[in-house]
Formats: C-alpha cells, structure tokens, sequence
C-alpha cells in the first residue's frame, strides 16, 4: 500500500501535534514551597496543586487551608518545618520545606 506524500506529512503532523498534547503533563513542575524568613517570621507560598492545607512543625493550620501562601511568627535562629498536603487530579501528595528562622533583615 502507497501513500501519497500529502497523507504521509499529514499524519506526520497529526502524530506530531499529539505528541505535543501530552508534553505539558508529563513537564508540568512538581509542587514546591517556597519561604522566606526576616525578623523572626516568615512567608512560604505553594505552587502545583490543589486545595492545600498547611502545617508547620506538624500542627495543622486550618485558617490557611485553600490558600496558597503562609506566614506567621517563629522563634529566632530555629529550624521550622513546612509542610502542604494537596492533590493533583484527585491523587493526593505531600510537600516539606525546612529552614532557619533568620531574627535579622530579610533577605
């Protein structure tokens, strides 16, 4: 069986443009947190999923729940835990950012 060259560049480009569709899934970032610390608070925003809920040092901080950023006061010079649970597509994940509570300028 031949084909012509018009139907073989269309399927090339069909098959091309499908290949396309399925590269920002698979290239899609995973989730992060991101923190800043200055006079002894700090700010950390979350990027990648939905519907997050956040702890720090394991204690569940529902006021922040559905939002996409944190912030509140910590005890110079001590490591603080953050941590968001969310899902993606319906799976559900975790995420964990550990740093130093900086009691200087921020950066």
């Amino acid at each position: 069986m031949r084909m012509s060259f018009g139907r073989l560049a269309s399927a090339a480009v069909l098959a091309a443009g499908i290949g396309a569709l399925a590269i920002p899934a698979a290239a899609q970032a995973a989730p992060y947190i991101h923190c800043d610390t200055g006079g002894s608070s700090y700010i950390c925003d979350f990027d990648g999923g939905s519907n997050p809920k956040w702890y720090v040092n394991s204690i569940h901080y529902p006021g922040f729940d559905g939002q996409y950023t944190i912030y509140g006061s910590c005890r110079a010079n001590t490591v603080v835990r953050v941590s968001v649970t969310y899902t993606i597509g319906g799976t559900p994940g975790q995420v964990n950012r550990n740093f130093v509570c900086n009691p200087g300028d921020w950066p």
